[in-house]
């Protein structure tokens, strides 16, 4: 029905967004000779940039246990710097 219409328009639109993302982060590292980036997403989003991994080739991509993607901002950083990643 008309939400199965909607879910399908929604997920295409979340596969095009994370191509979108990883496109622009493969820009951003060229540019900048960036070395190392975090990317934080929630467990849906993570699995379209998963699958779009190909556009990133020589980048590392590392999971955290933690849904961190719904941390505020202070919290995340504290996270990431107890973690090492920071």
């Amino acid at each position: 029905g008309v939400d199965d219409k909607r879910d399908s328009h929604n997920d295409e639109f979340d596969r095009k967004f994370a191509k979108l993302v990883l496109q622009r982060m493969a820009a951003l590292i060229r540019e900048n000779e960036t070395t190392y980036a975090i990317l934080a997403a929630g467990p849906r989003m993570l699995g379209h940039l998963r699958d779009n991994r190909e556009l990133l080739p020589r980048v590392d991509i590392g999971e955290l246990p933690k849904h961190l993607s719904e941390m505020s901002a202070h919290d995340l950083c504290q996270r990431l710097e107890a973690d090492k990643l920071i």
